[in-house]
């Protein structure tokens, strides 16, 4: 019967629990509930490692919408800056920009400084004609990583496109 995988979070509560009441099981049974535990985490991991590759095989074939399904699934049952940045770029290719800012966003609460994440915003945003956030977005970035010329382009198209339209 399958069973709902566990998060590092349910995974420590676990072993915190079983550590309290110690006195009660033995050294060797404390040992069998920690080796299930890892078993469970390992094949948990492979699984997550399997829904990714599956996802980027996708990405790379040009089935988009795959990708994102598989990326989806991963997210729902653990958060990850990659698998964000991942479903991201399938949401870009699609030109689907909201979703694709909100993926970025929902990265950099998880990892603030990937650079990946300013540039996917700044450049859906561009892509959208939104140039005065592309700007914001742009600037963002650069305070993370000061020589990105991605951005640093981006912030020279969105002055030109203003000095243009004056």
């Amino acid at each position: 019967m399958p069973h709902k995988k566990m998060t590092i979070y349910e995974d420590s509560e676990i072993r915190l629990f079983f550590k309290k009441k110690s006195k009660y099981i033995s050294t060797s049974e404390y040992e069998t509930i920690t080796n299930i535990l890892e078993k469970i985490k390992h094949n948990e991991d492979n699984d997550f490692t399997k829904l990714k590759e599956e996802g980027d095989l996708e990405y790379r074939k040009g089935s988009y919408k795959k990708a994102i399904e598989l990326y989806t699934k991963y997210l729902d049952e653990k958060q990850s800056p990659v698998i964000y940045n991942n479903r991201a770029a399938c949401y870009y290719k699609m030109k689907m920009y909201s979703e694709c800012v909100a993926d970025c966003k929902a990265g950099l609460l998880l990892e603030k400084n990937n650079i990946k994440f300013y540039v996917k915003i700044a450049s859906a945003k561009l892509e959208c004609n939104e140039n005065t956030e592309a700007l914001e977005w742009s600037e963002k970035g650069l305070n993370v990583e000061k020589e990105n010329r991605i951005l640093q382009e981006y912030i020279i198209k969105i002055n030109d496109i203003k000095i243009s339209s004056v």
